[in-house]
């Protein structure tokens, strides 16, 4: 999976590192390199069977900081977009809410965001591995009696990770292009559980219980089946599924395309748009502003009150602007506002079958004119039928004079600037 390992950003990397191959002995990495090999073969049936001869114990081992790896690397990819905010409660759909219980710090089950019962569960595991009295690492010793069980519980807590992914940030995982990795991994981690017995039945599975059925059963699963569960920046549950209009890249598209669902999933799609442009306008008439959003010294106060601000200042009370914005501030990523609003406002234009002509000229058109040009073009090819013009003038004085009209990918150039340019290769030319 390291093909998407410059996806996970420096915090990332420190929070969730893969644990080192070398834990265990010599059994155990003969056992990893087996896994290895099966698994390149494409097999997956094939790969979670027990070796011939080999200890169950180890097996259960050597497969289980295997998926602990991938599971940190997954979730590692995604974490920009689960926090508190978006996430204030560890849950799969609303049907199942995962409460954290341990021995030693939280006794009784305990409610949190996902985030903090994500890292919860990670520690706990990695804790289990470093521990030499559950996984042995010198050739000999015996695992405990009680391991099986102990492996159960791992397999079960680890399980819920992927449930939360699948139903929350499944958008996010397409976008990244992980699609395939997560679908690979869960597969896998399906059919070693049924493989084994650390598992039965679909309760077990609770919201993915379909999903697991299919897996083990070797069928291919519906890909877009989870769209109409995931949810992002704290949006309710809703079976509508959302396909954005347009596909955007970049981690400002990213950022644009899942406020995009959310506000879809929430109803609130016209007044998260007006939000966003209001917050465009307000970052293009002030450019101070930007420099602020990227300072890198911000404390959680200031990120707050600045998000308290911003939203004042364009009249911004819904809850899924709010949300998104604290959302950014908490990632350090407010410095990506200008770019997710003018990403957000293509997702919106795409929607509405708005086609963007962009007419520079060297001074300010006044309306007069913009509308005329805007009745020329609306009647020609470059607008498709059912289509909807939408004029944006810039204001670029070194054109000189005359306009630079751009429709999609089409330039149609009548500045004076690009005739005089002509004109003096011409005469260059000729002398």
């Amino acid at each position: 999976m390291s093909s998407f390992l410059t996806t996970v950003n420096n915090r990332t990397r420190n929070q969730f590192r893969p644990r080192a191959p070398g834990k265990g002995g010599a059994t155990s990495y003969q056992l990893r390199q087996y896994a290895e090999a099966t698994l390149g073969g494409g097999s997956l049936r094939k790969v979670v069977k027990l070796p011939e001869g080999e200890d169950e114990n180890e097996w259960l081992a050597v497969n289980m900081v295997d998926f602990y790896n991938q599971i940190n690397l997954l979730y590692g990819a995604i974490t920009e977009f689960c926090s508190p905010q978006s996430c204030p409660e560890m849950k799969a759909t609303d049907e199942f809410e995962y409460l954290w219980q341990d021995s030693e710090n939280y006794k009784r089950p305990t409610k949190m965001p996902a985030p903090a019962y994500i890292e919860q569960l990670m520690s706990w595991v990695q804790g289990n591995i470093d521990n030499e009295a559950v996984l042995p690492s010198r050739i000999g010793v015996p695992f405990p009696k009680s391991f099986p069980a102990l492996m159960r519980q791992i397999f079960k807590r680890m399980y819920r990770v992927y449930a939360h992914i699948y139903c929350h940030h499944y958008p996010v995982i397409r976008e990244l292009g992980l699609e395939p990795h997560l679908n690979t991994s869960f597969k896998q981690y399906v059919l070693f559980i049924d493989e084994h017995n650390l598992a039965s039945g679909k309760d077990y599975w609770g919201p993915l219980g379909d999903l697991a059925l299919l897996r083990s059963a070797r069928m291919a699963a519906p890909q877009r089946a989870f769209l109409g569960q995931t949810r992002t920046f704290a949006a309710p549950a809703s079976s509508e599924k959302v396909k954005p209009p347009v596909a955007l890249f970049g981690l400002d598209g990213t950022y644009a395309t899942a406020l995009y669902t959310a506000a879809v999933k929430t109803s609130s799609l016209e007044p998260t748009a007006q939000g966003l442009a209001a917050l465009g306008n307000l970052i293009q008439k002030d450019p101070k502003l930007i420099n602020i959003l990227e300072a890198p010294t911000l404390s959680a106060a200031d990120k707050s009150a600045i998000v308290a601000e911003l939203q004042k200042k364009v009249g911004a009370s819904g809850e899924t602007i709010k949300n998104f914005l604290a959302t950014l501030a908490e990632n350090n990523r407010l410095g990506l506002l200008p770019g997710v609003c003018n990403k957000f406002n293509e997702l919106m234009s795409a929607a509405r079958g708005e086609v963007e002509m962009v007419v520079t000229s060297a001074q300010p058109l006044d309306n007069k004119t913009l509308t005329r040009l805007e009745n020329a073009v609306s009647k020609s090819s470059y607008v498709g039928a059912g289509k909807k013009l939408k004029v944006k003038n810039i204001v670029n004085p070194d054109i000189v004079g005359g306009l630079i009209v751009e429709i999609g990918d089409r330039t149609i150039d009548l500045s004076v600037s690009s005739k005089l340019a002509k004109m003096n290769k011409l005469l260059t030319d000729t002398l």
